[in-house]
């Protein structure tokens, strides 16, 4: 098991953010936070993890008024089982999850909340998954 955390724009203003991660093995533990306490624009997270209990937390700020192309894009593909996802994204931005699963008893807890159109797109293979979807304007 391995655990690692990558922060952007903790203590600045960040911009283009691209943080791609990939994950193999069990019980991993990976946190993002991108724009915690500064300015952040826009960010695009590509994270995939191979493996069993492994848990993925994803924090994200954006505070730009992102629309069309720039926007917050964060593609997450997971295989293996009981595995847990939980992506919050808050700010002004139009934003974009894409979630990946095949395995078996996962958790999942996405949020959105922003001021402008964002999607959620979920495709497991799999059952007994917990899943939670909160989209707030």
């Amino acid at each position: 098991s391995n655990t690692s955390t990558v922060s952007v724009g903790a203590n600045s203003a960040s911009a283009d953010n691209s943080i791609i991660q990939t994950l193999t093995g069990n019980s991993n533990t990976t946190t993002v936070n991108v724009a915690s306490s500064a300015a952040g624009d826009d960010a695009d997270i590509d994270l995939v993890a191979t493996g069993d209990s492994n848990t993925v937390t994803i924090n994200e700020n954006s505070t730009a008024s992102m629309i069309g192309s720039d926007k917050k894009i964060t593609s997450i593909t997971l295989i293996g089982a009981s595995n847990t996802v939980t992506s919050t994204h808050t700010g002004a931005a139009d934003q974009d999850t894409t979630l990946h699963h095949t395995g078996a008893s996962s958790t999942f807890a996405i949020t959105q909340d922003g001021a402008h159109d964002g999607s959620v797109s979920i495709t497991t293979v799999g059952s007994g998954h917990n899943v939670t979807v909160t989209m707030d304007d």
